[in-house]
């Protein structure tokens, strides 16, 4: 689920604590774009679907969750209507399992 090397890379260069308060943001950021794929009109603000899906992308392959990161990119190649509330409903859920691997991780 999470890119080890990455997350080790990070560790590094900004150590653990640090790191612990970039994940946190990141989800904390991630789940208000998720959020608001869920209120966005796709009809109307195309442009924004993209911007956030954007986000998510780079964000979640900085910290590591690649399989996040490709299926946001694999998103932004489509069109607006394609993020249906299913769509968000996976963003949601794959966002949650990143948060409870990175729980689990510290709790470790």
């Amino acid at each position: 689920m999470i890119d080890q090397t990455r997350l080790r890379e990070l560790e590094e260069d900004f150590g653990a604590d640090e790191l612990s308060e970039i994940v946190d943001a990141f989800l904390e950021e991630a789940f208000e774009a998720v959020e608001a794929l869920r209120t966005i009109d796709p009809d109307a603000d195309a442009e924004s679907i993209g911007r956030h899906l954007h986000f998510l992308k780079g964000c979640a392959r900085n910290i590591g969750a690649r399989a996040l990161g490709d299926f946001c990119e694999a998103l932004e190649g489509r069109p607006a209507d394609a993020v249906t509330p299913e769509v968000v409903t996976r963003l949601t859920a794959d966002l949650d399992a990143v948060r409870m691997w990175f729980r689990s991780a510290c709790a470790s």
